[in-house]
């Protein structure tokens, strides 16, 4: 059974599964017969080379994809996935209720299907009792006194220290299970990285200093992890040195586009902001067009960077070389650890959906001594120098924009709800 044949049963599996025999079973048949595979994967964009997917069906070949990729079935992890979205709408809710009283939400990886919160402080009264009415496996955990906005401050401190000492190729994040800021070095064998205990007191001092106080600007020893990984960098590479598709440094192939935008200046679309030079914008079929630059944002605020063109922009985005979906939805930063997403950028020109959000509000202090924030890790990456700027997904919900990869094979993007305050954007729904 060639690949592709396989991946159609797994879609057409996920199908039946997500909408019940009844449903399924007539969307298969009709008036004129029984219906084509093409006929529920969608319309034929064919102009645009593409074919069009609905959000149910979009959902059916993401499940079906990681089914695929993981070696798991197809019902464990259609059920893993409906956990995750039904616990993320149940935690959207108690975010509103106790916006600075939750310090991290996250779920355990496909097929798992566990949910977690962490509240600063004690869990509220109900809460535990709620939890348990929800019929879905919740675990409800109390700590120290520090929201997740002041984690990331925290995070953005020691990584801010850890660059004020002279080290590159860092990445700094929070690491929701352990309750701990994980701190990881490659550094070659002559190398030393500093203490937990030097980390903590150089990062408190800068905490102090801009009037942090109490238990969040108190950062200790036992709050911090370090990692040292041996090497000689960079640790961190962005996905642009060539390749790619759409996004054109004059004629040549540079970036992938990201995302259509409202903004100040129009609307457009999004790519890294690492990336240089782009002026035009590459759609299949059509003599690329103008895309004159306008915003970016390479530092602490993310990796994202704004264009306009001279056509169109659609609230559409190509997941793979061949299927065209609406964006229909952003995944909250709040509920986005533990996800699984999905991955297309034009160089590597595969969509992939094997990968699990590990963390969210990293930092990466590159090889070049540029820190970089509001960042996403993810597991397995699949990314290729050219497919900076290309969007992480799931089914139509935006996750963020591309920024590379790490030596540990973890990949990286800009969370959308950061490169859309970094630029001042707003990405394009329906």
């Amino acid at each position: 059974m060639t690949p592709f044949r396989r991946l159609r049963i797994l879609i057409i599996s996920v199908f039946l599964i997500l909408s019940g025999t009844a449903s399924a079973v007539a969307a298969w048949s009709g008036t004129d017969g029984p219906r084509t595979f093409d006929d529920i994967v969608g319309k034929t964009y064919a102009s645009d080379g593409g074919v069009f997917q609905d959000d149910a069906t979009a959902s059916a070949d993401d499940i079906g994809r990681l089914a695929a990729e993981s070696g798991l079935s197809v019902a464990e992890v259609g059920d893993a996935i409906g956990h995750q979205e039904r616990f993320e709408q149940w935690a959207k809710e108690l975010i509103d209720r106790y916006p600075d009283r939750i310090a991290a939400i996250w779920v355990d990886p496909v097929p798992a299907a566990v949910g977690y919160v962490r509240f600063a402080g004690e869990v509220p009264p109900g809460v535990a009792e709620e939890a348990a009415g929800l019929g879905l496996e919740v675990r409800l955990r109390p700590g120290p006194a520090i929201s997740s906005d002041d984690w990331a401050r925290r995070v953005r401190a020691v990584a801010l220290a850890v660059k004020n000492m002279g080290y590159r190729n860092v990445v700094v994040f929070y690491d929701a299970p352990t309750n701990r800021i994980e701190v990881e070095f490659m550094l070659p064998e002559s190398g030393r990285a500093p203490t937990a205990m030097e980390l903590a007191a150089a990062a408190a001092e800068r905490l102090h200093s801009a009037g942090v106080i109490g238990s969040v600007g108190d950062l200790r020893a036992r709050d911090l992890q370090v990692v040292v990984f041996p090497g000689d960098g960079p640790f961190v590479v962005r996905t642009h040195t060539r390749g790619g598709n759409w996004m054109l440094d004059d004629s040549a192939r540079e970036c992938t586009s990201g995302w259509s935008v409202s903004g100040p200046n129009g609307n457009g679309v999004l790519t890294a902001g690492h990336c240089s030079g782009i002026n035009k914008f590459e759609q299949p079929g059509v003599t690329p067009y103008s895309a004159p630059w306008k915003d970016e944002e390479y530092g602490l605020r993310g990796d994202v960077e704004y264009h306009t063109t001279t056509h169109v922009e659609l609230a559409e985005f190509y997941a793979s070389a061949s299927t065209i979906r609406d964006v229909t939805s952003l995944q909250a930063t709040s509920a986005m650890n533990g996800k699984s997403v999905c991955f297309y950028g034009r160089a590597s020109n595969s969509r992939t959906c094997n990968h699990t959000v590990t963390a969210v509000d990293v930092v990466v202090v590159d090889d070049n001594g540029v820190t970089v924030g509001e960042l996403a890790r993810a597991t397995n990456d699949s990314s290729q120098p050219g497919d900076s700027g290309g969007g992480w997904s799931w089914g139509t919900t935006a996750f963020g924009v591309q920024h590379g990869y790490d030596a540990n094979g973890n990949g990286y993007f800009t969370m959308i709800e950061s490169a859309e305050a970094a630029l001042s954007v707003t990405v394009l729904t329906k």
